[in-house]
């Protein structure tokens, strides 16, 4: 895969966990707001998924271009950015849906 093969795949990839995790968002608003625990139980787990998922597309790619090139490195894992999680939540949880949800 190159690059822009997988810069194409992950806004796919995000794309569809952004519609997900509306979508289950969108379950939990009956009176227009949502509370912490909720938006983090629902972004949480489709974050970190999403977040694994890219990672192991771009270590393939890069070690892949690595081992073409002759070159011995391997791809690292970046931590999850739980702070970036952190602002998501927060962010959402503030709103009012009343009106429907958007990102």
């Amino acid at each position: 895969m190159t690059f822009k093969e997988l810069r194409k795949k992950t806004i796919a990839e995000g794309r569809e966990a952004a519609k997900k995790a509306e979508k289950q968002l969108q379950e939990l608003y009956p009176n227009g707001q949502i509370s912490e625990d909720e938006v983090r139980a629902v972004l949480s787990p489709i974050l970190r998924k999403l977040h694994d998922d890219v990672n192991q597309m771009s270590a393939e790619t890069i070690n892949q271009m690595n081992k073409d090139a002759s070159i011995g490195l391997k791809a690292l894992k970046p931590e999850y950015d739980i702070a970036r999680e952190n602002e998501m939540v927060t962010e959402i949880s503030r709103r009012s849906f009343e009106d429907g949800f958007t990102w």
